[in-house]
């Protein structure tokens, strides 16, 4: 675009105000192992709500729908504990799924 041929050696990797960047994720949702459910949602809570300001839509801790749910920053986090057959899994980073 004419806003990048204009940029100077120094500004090379600076963001043009005409380029696109991101602009929050949709949704995002991370399975975590059942082992430590309660800890490990109370640490997402404080983690998303306190620290990044995320409001909590849900945190429902019923049989059929155990989901932490928080909305901000252009983004939605689902926290939900892992299927059962999987809870003794560990994460392995070069399975199939998303990386941070």
């Amino acid at each position: 675009t004419a806003c990048l041929q204009k940029m100077s050696a120094k500004q090379k990797n600076a963001r043009c105000p005409e380029t696109l960047g991101p602009n929050g994720v949709a949704h995002i949702q991370l399975s975590v192992s059942n082992k430590h459910w309660k800890e490990t949602k109370q640490f997402y809570r404080t983690w998303l709500n306190e620290f990044y300001g995320m409001r909590i839509v849900f945190d429902n801790d019923t049989t059929r729908d155990t989901t932490l749910y928080c909305v901000g920053c252009r983004t939605a986090v689902a926290i939900i504990p892992c299927d059962v057959r999987f809870e003794n899994e560990t994460f392995n980073q070069r399975r199939i799924g998303l990386h941070h």
